[in-house]
């Protein structure tokens, strides 16, 4: 996809985004801004932004060597080739050889009679993980609505993960221009026992290391809280750090240092104890 389109994309799905300047900036929280596509430095200082960060604060990535007073931290693949199968450790390897053999992993449209059964699996989902973002999705029509939005956007890549013929897991990805995004994966508890979030994995990461022009595979912001991290930094993924600047209301910076210094450090882009990145 093109940066527009992605604009689009998260738009249909409810992200508040802006363009100015001919930069498409994202609401990360209220008053707070970054560039959606985070991985195309701004050369210079944006004159034209979202009015609203006046107000509140805004982060955006810059070349090595620029001027710079913060940090951003990615987790990903980088490069995304050379990858396969015969390059992990022999621990993954074998896991994915075994999940191949009571899964099956295929591209997908969620359409008629797969919308009900991908719906069960998010529900057991977020039975599993309580996980808030875009709760709503738990209601059926909403669920249905969304998996249209997906629809409308065929670039997209939808894998489905099937057991016995069932499906019971769903996994989004999509490239946006030299970047593959593994957006999203949810599944029923029999598919994560199986091993389908590292055959899901290992999935995406062939096909962007098959597709000409990919430099990454982006899964999550880096917080080192644990788990989410973790699991894309055991298996082969890094902690990238890229400078940023940082442009912030005086009154509420001043404010978070002094009332929320944990929200100011990471604001900043101070790594967590322990944490190592390059």
């Amino acid at each position: 996809m093109t940066v527009d389109e992605y604009a689009a994309l998260e738009r249909r799905l409810g992200a508040a985004v802006r363009l100015a300047d001919g930069v498409w900036w994202r609401r990360v929280r209220p008053f707070f801004y970054r560039p959606l596509y985070l991985f195309r430095p701004l050369d210079s200082d944006p004159v034209h932004t979202p009015a609203l960060a006046r107000w509140g604060a805004l982060q955006y990535p810059v070349r090595v060597g620029a001027p710079a007073n913060s940090w951003l931290h990615y987790v990903m693949a980088e490069p995304a080739s050379p990858y396969t199968q015969e390059s992990l450790g022999k621990k993954d390897a074998r896991a994915i050889r075994v999940a191949q053999k009571k899964l099956a992993v295929e591209r997908i449209e969620l359409v008629g009679a797969l919308v009900r059964p991908a719906h069960e699996a998010y529900l057991e989902f977020y039975q599993r993980t309580r996980y808030r973002y875009k709760v709503e999705r738990r209601n059926w029509n909403k669920f249905a609505a969304w998996a249209a939005i997906l629809r409308a956007f065929p670039k997209l890549l939808v894998l489905g993960v099937f057991v016995a013929g069932r499906l019971r897991g769903v996994s989004i990805s999509f490239r946006v221009e030299d970047t593959v995004f593994f957006a999203m994966f949810f599944a029923a508890n029999e598919v994560l026992k199986l091993g389908g979030a590292d055959l899901v994995l290992h999935t995406v990461r062939q096909a962007a290391a098959d597709a000409p022009g990919v430099c990454r595979v982006f899964a999550t912001m880096f917080k080192g809280e644990g788990g989410h991290d973790r699991f894309y930094l055991y298996r082969g993924f890094q902690q990238v750090s890229v400078p940023a600047v940082l442009r912030i209301h005086p009154g509420l910076a001043l404010a978070l240092r002094c009332c929320a210094p944990g929200a100011w450090a990471r604001l900043n882009g101070e790594l967590p104890a322990g944490s190592v990145g390059r």
